[in-house]
């Protein structure tokens, strides 16, 4: 009895693995604590207008009937939080209903190293939260940026965040708000772009390596969760030629039911891959025109992701073939995109654009691409109506998720005060059903 008492001890205060090599060996779980913050004191709009169909269709078409869309801007407390906050990384639907997403601090003042906040917004409450504030677990250092994908295991909660400038890798999870640094997987490395296999326990960073220096670019990190240890950092070498090369700095594509990781080569626009069972890259035979930026979470029925290059060409792409399908420009003669969403049925294909000058140009589109007919729709024009409405520019948006049902789409954008300050905002897109038949 006393020797089972002592392994249960043992197991709950140190994670025992075994290695490659089958050697055991223990690694001390991080300290962390619970963090608890109060809700924002934010007024949520409820809006249906046609001016939400006001807009310039570039070529594309434009919805019938306008969508209700909830909105609202994160004022944030700048003297408790800092100030000039952004939303610049995807948005994700976590199994508690609440959508998550990451803003980053780029005052000034600071050069953008300031804070950095993890977010949620409820629905059903219709209340944005804060969960995490990267001074209170990293210090007076901070983190600038959480620019990543947060992805949660629906099983557990737990999530992960990669550090833009300081390269921390956090651990959090959104039922017990527990949270731990994890350290730096690649000491001196800041990562531009990351996302969590959870099903395979592993994290995936993509960047310009040191921000402050701007070397190092096109690094690769792969770090095993579990067993809290990095299993590669550096530049990627291809397996057939022995070449390093250099990783696109926002491509992070995660097949979740074969484990492979991909990307594209910077130089050659070759979409690249990374195998997990061998621990080796490899510069597939497919190209596109630009570094790849977005892609659907998830693989179709016919074995294909779609993807968007950085110039806004549309592919269908099939890994397992190693061949893409040129499907066209995005919207207009192409935009620059950083997430898309796609229908439960894959029928349709959500998203906006991310650069502040084509956003306003078109009059701030949420599109959507009808993937049996390739047509374009706008089903709303934003930036118009909040400035006039609501004193609030919008100027890009980089985060949208939909629900599973597909009624509704949430985006968190950036934006601000007209003539004022610079502050987040949300909007809680209903697409009405004519618009998805």
């Amino acid at each position: 009895m006393c020797k089972k008492l002592a392994i249960l001890f043992c197991i709950a205060t140190l994670s025992l693995f075994i290695n490659t090599s089958g050697a055991v060996w223990a690694s001390p779980i991080p300290a962390g604590k619970v963090y608890n913050y109060p809700p924002l004191n934010t007024t949520i709009y409820t809006d249906t207008s046609p001016a939400f169909l006001q807009g310039n269709a570039m070529g594309g078409s434009i919805a019938q009937t306008a969508p209700t869309i909830d909105f609202g801007v994160a004022t944030i407390d700048p003297q408790t939080y800092s100030s000039d906050y952004g939303a610049w990384g995807n948005s994700v639907l976590g199994p508690d209903g609440k959508y998550y997403f990451g803003l980053g601090d780029h005052s000034a003042a600071t050069g953008g190293f300031n804070g950095a906040l993890l977010m949620d917004y409820d629905p059903r409450k219709n209340q944005l939260e804060i969960d995490l504030f990267s001074k209170d677990i990293l210090g007076a250092g901070g983190e600038g940026k959480w620019h990543c994908r947060p992805e949660i295991n629906p099983w557990t909660g737990d999530m992960y965040l990669i550090g833009f400038y300081n390269g921390n890798l956090i651990h959090y999870n959104i039922y017990s708000h527990f949270a731990q640094d994890m350290g730096q997987p690649s000491p001196g490395d800041g990562w531009q772009e990351g996302t969590w296999d959870y099903l395979r326990n592993l994290y995936y960073g993509v960047g310009n390596g040191n921000p402050t220096t701007n070397s190092g670019g096109g690094k690769v990190l792969v770090y095993d969760t579990l067993h809290q240890k990095t299993l590669y950092a550096g530049l990627p070498v291809d397996s057939l030629t022995g070449q390093t090369f250099n990783w696109s700095p926002r491509a992070r594509l995660v097949d979740h039911t074969t484990g492979m990781f991909y990307g594209s080569d910077h130089a050659t626009h070759r979409l690249a891959k990374y195998d997990p069972r061998t621990n080796t890259f490899t510069l597939m035979q497919s190209q596109i025109g630009s570094d790849l930026r977005a892609w659907t979470n998830r693989k179709g029925w016919d074995g294909s992701f779609w993807i968007f290059d950085s110039i806004g060409d549309v592919y269908k792409f099939y890994p397992e073939q190693d061949k893409v399908q040129y499907m066209g420009k995005n919207w207009a003669n192409g935009v620059y995109t950083a997430s898309i969403e796609e229908s439960w049925d894959g029928k349709y294909l959500y998203y906006s654009v991310s650069d502040t000058s084509p956003f306003n140009q078109t009059g701030g589109p949420i599109i959507q691409l009808n993937t049996q007919t390739n047509q374009r729709k706008a089903i709303a024009f934003l930036a118009s109506f909040y400035q006039t409405n609501h004193n609030y520019q919008l100027t890009k948006i980089y985060g949208v998720a939909l629900a599973p049902d597909g009624r509704t789409l949430f985006a968190s954008a950036n934006g601000n005060f007209v003539g004022g300050a610079r502050y987040p905002s949300i909007l809680n897109i209903s697409i009405p059903a004519s618009e998805r038949m």
